[in-house]
């Protein structure tokens, strides 16, 4: 439990003891580089005669950039392992004693990977970097578009409407001159400090990274996928739920042998980091909070467990006594809003039980017709039901009411919903295997205005969503759909029939025809899940098995 706890509590620095490289005084005159045994341009007797007609020389290509820390003398400078007492677990076995200087470093970079569980800030490329500046700005943004439309819904005046709409505006404005937010972000006041002399260098060498956008790009026609090693175990059931942690390269998996398991992905041996046995509780489903400190464990039972993944702490969530089997007869279906404010139960007639993320205390109950079959979350403030028959709602979590519903194109009995992170898709999954994408023509701000200016146009069917397309790759019940982290491969899977796992790519819809193939060791997929940035993807199956992909077109966890 020390190992996991250090691996979910790792903070991006340094270990302690490490050697800066990086001096307090001026070195560059101490130093040269010795270019004399270079080789020189190729040289003829037409260059001499002034041939200006002869064909050039072939230019010779740049030699390789080599790091301001590397040390030629390094690899004939011989490392006694045992003689200090910090080095010896660096050794592969008891008998070794000396290594080159070079070996000792690339063993400590090894150590200190696996120690971290991911590459720190200072050590990511320079295009990384500015991926998690711009998140982090994305966050920023996100905040104060909650604040104005809570504003909004509030006063209701037409002219903060208009301001909240800037807010919304989108991502690239973030990064415009002329973008109202951007004078607010102190904190990021100078983000571009980030790249030392040497990477700044480079990217003003190519204007590859002024041309080509650092979002990845996925083809429509195929992935590149490679399988990975399965997890160590195999739990004695089904596995039912497989989560990743939000932070660090953990894996979550659970089943209905009543056991939780936390192995580290690292693509090699994924060793497992705890197990915990809960006695009374099968488990169906699992959620992790965003913080990655604790997760609710839930079953066909009227109690769930909060497991607190550094501790390892079991508590003991009760049930809720007001609320009858009439209206939750279990907690087995939860679902968590985008910043884990809230959880979800999807109870019995219609009933969606609305419960604090914090507290765990009941908030408020909706209710739609028939029955409710599942449930998404559109960021905090937005629920999204479908039953029965076949009929989406869309809930104002704060106005406790449906400000639209519509009914879905050839739905029947479906019982799988999905919401993009970003709102910018929806995916219903019915009995016939037809998975149905939508759009929408409005953000959910549009619709919470027009719920308070009109109340009767949220009623229209697909007044705010666009059907873009029906997939029927699969001809047996849907039983989960997912979007990955960017809304570019959605993700559908029914545990009805073997090997029912296909990708979609979006937005053209597109079903990716090399993966997975007929040799795809799938069997019935009882879960799926895609890592924060969608480098992985881990598929549970009947046998109790765990497959891990990595995603090659993503290269951060």
């Amino acid at each position: 439990m020390s190992d996991l706890f250090a691996l979910l509590s790792t903070t991006e620095h340094a270990p302690h003891g490490a050697i800066s490289d990086a001096g307090d005084s001026d070195d560059d005159g101490l130093f040269f580089t010795d270019t004399a045994g270079e080789a020189l341009p190729a040289y003829s007797d037409d260059d001499a005669d002034g041939n200006d007609d002869a064909a050039p020389a072939p230019a010779r290509p740049p030699a390789a950039k080599r790091a301001k820390w590397h040390d030629e003398d390094d690899d004939e400078t011989e490392i006694d392992l045992t003689s200090v007492n910090r080095l010896r677990k660096l050794r592969k076995d008891e008998d070794e004693t000396t290594v080159s200087g070079a070996e000792l470093q690339r063993r400590m970079a090894d150590h200190f990977s696996k120690t971290a569980g991911q590459t720190p800030t200072w050590a990511l490329a320079p295009s990384v970097k500015r991926e998690l500046v711009k998140e982090r700005l994305e966050r920023k943004r996100k905040r104060k578009a909650d604040q104005a439309v809570a504003a909004l819904l509030s006063e209701g005046s037409s002219k903060k409407a208009s301001k909240v709409k800037d807010v919304l505006a989108p991502t690239a404005a973030l990064f415009n001159d002329d973008d109202p937010m951007g004078e607010d972000d102190d904190d990021d006041e100078g983000l571009l400090e980030m790249l030392d002399e040497d990477e700044a260098a480079g990217l003003l060498a190519s204007t590859a990274s002024l041309v080509h956008t650092s979002r990845t790009q996925l083809p429509k026609e195929s992935l590149s996928v490679a399988r990975l090693p399965n997890l160590q175990y195999t739990h004695a059931s089904v596995t039912s739920a497989v989560r990743f942690h939000p932070t660090a390269n953990v894996l979550l998996t659970a089943g209905l042998d009543k056991t939780v398991r936390l192995s580290q992905v690292n693509g090699r041996d994924n060793p497992v980091l705890a197990r915990v046995y809960l006695e009374d509780l099968p488990i169906h489903n699992a959620v992790i909070h965003p913080s990655g400190t604790h997760a609710i464990l839930t079953g066909r039972r009227k109690y769930a467990y909060e497991y607190h993944l550094e501790t390892g702490a079991i508590t003991k969530l009760p049930p809720m006594a007001h609320m009858s089997d009439a209206v939750l007869p279990s907690l087995e279906q939860v679902a968590q809003s985008q910043s884990g404010k809230y959880l979800s139960y999807i109870g019995a007639n219609g009933n969606v039980a609305l419960v604090d993320g914090h507290t765990k205390k009941w908030v408020a109950n909706v209710k739609m017709n028939g029955t409710v079959k599942a449930a998404a979350w559109m960021g905090d403030s937005v629920l999204t039901t479908i039953g029965g028959d076949g009929v989406v709602y869309v809930w104002d979590v704060g106005m406790r009411k449906c400000i639209t519903k519509w009914a879905d194109d050839g739905g029947f009995k479906n019982a799988a919903l999905a919401v993009a992170r970003d709102g910018q898709y929806l995916a219903t999954g019915a009995y016939s295997g037809i998975v149905n994408v939508y759009q929408p023509t409005h953000s959910d701000l549009d619709w919470q205005w027009q719920q308070k200016e009109s109340p009767s146009r949220a009623t229209l069917p697909l007044e705010s969503m666009r059907h873009i397309k029906a997939v029927s790759n699969l001809t047996t019940p849907i039983s989960q759909v997912g979007f990955n982290h960017d809304a570019q491969i959605l993700a559908m899977s029914s545990r009805s029939k073997k090997d029912q796992f296909k990708l979609v790519h979006l937005p053209t819809c597109q079903v990716f025809a090399n993966w997975p193939t007929q040799r795809t060791p799938l069997s019935y997929v009882e879960s799926f899940d895609f890592s924060p940035h969608s480098a992985m993807i881990a598929i549970g199956n009947d046998k109790g098995r765990v497959l891990l992909y990595k995603l090659k077109h993503y290269p951060r966890y």
